[in-house]
């Protein structure tokens, strides 16, 4: 458990309510699928297939599936899906986040504020729940850096990037964050290079 702010984070998991309505055999298969998926995803594929054919209430496994998608590189199959599990799961997180993101890389930016109810706050977004998984937070607020950048409202973004580094300091998505906040252009690192020149000179 870690506060932020005033947020619980939880590095543990945390029962959702979709993976709740599972089994304890189902729940056993779906951790089961999830980790090897991850290491093996072209073998496992079918299996996550046929168990998200089964539970089509699952947003998880449906999560799952686009992750596995995007490892194989079957792009198309990941921008439909992604599309798809926003408008049959449309107030869970990831499915929010990942919709989000393709309206973003689409330039159809005036899209994402419906898409979180207006509001660009977690807690406001889900004011019932009392923590929030690393993996929700982070996302959530890696999204909101890349989306207020693009509305170049790079304070906002550093905020959330500050946020998310305070959770996991090391994930990719807060590094290429960072990256994004901070580079410089090809042009300034030669223009800051021979300013250097002539200081030295």
């Amino acid at each position: 458990m870690k506060t932020i702010e005033d947020y619980t984070i939880c590095y543990d998991p945390i029962p959702t309510e979709g993976l709740a309505t599972l089994t304890s055999s189902e729940r056993e298969e779906y951790d089961r699928l999830y980790e090897k998926g991850l290491i093996n995803p072209k073998e496992m594929l079918p299996s996550i297939i046929e168990f998200s054919k089964k539970h089509p209430h699952l947003p998880e496994i449906q999560n799952l599936l686009a992750v596995i998608y995007l490892y194989l590189k079957q792009i198309d199959k990941v921008e439909a899906l992604i599309k798809e599990s926003y408008e049959t799961f449309p107030n869970y997180l990831f499915a929010r986040i990942n919709y989000a993101d393709q309206c973003l890389r689409k330039k159809k930016p005036e899209l994402i504020p419906q898409i979180f109810n207006h509001t660009f706050n977690l807690k406001a977004l889900y004011p019932s729940k009392k923590q929030f998984h690393v993996s929700e937070f982070r996302g959530f607020m890696v999204f909101m850096g890349f989306y207020h950048l693009v509305l170049k409202q790079k304070d906002a973004a550093e905020r959330y990037y500050r946020l998310a580094k305070e959770a996991e300091a090391d994930h990719p998505s807060i590094m290429a964050l960072h990256k994004k906040l901070y580079k410089t252009s090809l042009i300034k690192k030669i223009a800051q290079r021979l300013s250097l020149k002539r200081r030295s000179r």
